[in-house]
């Protein structure tokens, strides 16, 4: 045998031998783990503006949903992709004009978000949300009904971990009749929904 005929067949040993090494070594690379989720907790505050409210506040009487403040709590889970899916309880204290000491809506609702450019230190998102209204004087329950919300933002990295959230977002919203005892004046009849605008700064904790 010749030295070039003993070289190749020393160097396919070789080969056959270290070919299971490297596919044992490697195995990630083939077969990956799924990515694992996170969960979120967000807490926001900001400032609730009234742009319908034709039948909360009927003509003749006076409003009471005016401009308040928004608070809110979610707690959520989040995946790789983008997806995230969840839970709020936002209360909304607002200007009553004295029919009531404060008008308090409380929203208890899910809530899906799709978050993009997952890379960057900025992940601008959309948001909705719908579910289960209480509206009443401060947490007291006068009126039950649904509310819907879309809203847009962005989330910024502060660490690994944790994030600013800037949200811009409108509501739309419809209670069952009710009568206010101050003015006795029934409110929240006939059709239509009542919308309101609200800015929002938050927080996010990544668990």
């Amino acid at each position: 045998m010749g030295h070039s005929a003993f070289a190749f067949s020393a160097f396919a040993v070789f080969l056959l031998g270290a070919a299971p090494l490297r596919a044992d070594s490697t195995p990630h690379e083939l077969y990956p783990e799924p990515p694992r989720p996170r969960f979120g907790i967000e807490i926001d505050a900001g400032l609730v503006v009234p742009v319908s409210t034709d039948r909360l506040c009927p003509p003749g009487s006076e409003c009471l949903l005016g401009s308040g403040l928004a608070l809110g709590l979610s707690f959520s889970r989040r995946w790789e992709s983008g997806l995230c899916i969840g839970f709020a309880y936002e209360p909304w204290v607002l200007n009553a004009n004295d029919v009531y000491e404060a008008t308090v809506m409380q929203g208890i609702t899910p809530v899906v978000q799709w978050t993009f450019l997952p890379d960057g230190a900025v992940h601008p998102f959309i948001r909705v949300r719908g579910g289960l209204l209480l509206l009443g004087e401060s947490f007291r329950v006068d009126a039950v009904g649904g509310l819907a919300e879309a809203a847009a933002g962005a989330e910024v990295e502060v660490s690994d971990r944790t994030s600013f959230v800037f949200l811009f977002g409108g509501s739309v919203f419809r209670t069952a009749s009710f009568t206010t005892s101050s003015d006795d004046t029934r409110r929240a009849v006939g059709g239509g929904v009542d919308a309101t605008l609200a800015l929002r700064i938050g927080y996010i904790f990544l668990l």
